[in-house]
């Protein structure tokens, strides 16, 4: 958003802003090394993803310009990963970068991502 640092510090603390994670999570996919596959089906939904020696992370983005549509739940395929139990940072306007877990199961995992959401998935090897 047009304003001052852009929306990722506050302008009279320097407080990081909600702006600020996604660079934090975007950092994370960087230090692994290695860029990886990754599409979407759905044209709101964007997803970036990266391999290294310490494992696995994709960073998912659910941005709508209609803000009055519905939340929605997103079923991820992981391929060439095992199942397991992987974490997840969120970041929506209620949380910040808010840790929980997410099972892999058949290389799948469903996610629920409301409107302006990012969610950060990690596995370590």
């Amino acid at each position: 958003q047009p304003s001052a640092f852009n929306g990722m510090f506050d302008f009279y603390t320097y407080r990081p802003l909600t702006g600020y994670y996604p660079f934090v999570m975007f950092s994370q996919l960087y230090e692994l090394g290695t860029s990886v596959e990754s599409h979407s089906d759905d044209d709101n939904l964007y997803i970036t993803a990266a391999r290294g020696d310490d494992g696995y992370a994709m960073m998912l983005t659910h941005y709508r310009k209609d803000k009055s549509s519905a939340d929605m739940t997103v079923t991820v395929q992981l391929d060439g990963v095992a199942d397991g139990v992987w974490q997840a940072e969120i970041l929506d306007t209620n949380r910040t970068m808010e840790t929980g877990t997410v099972e892999v199961v058949n290389g799948k995992c469903t996610l629920p991502m409301p409107h302006d959401c990012v969610v950060l998935l990690k596995k370590e090897n």
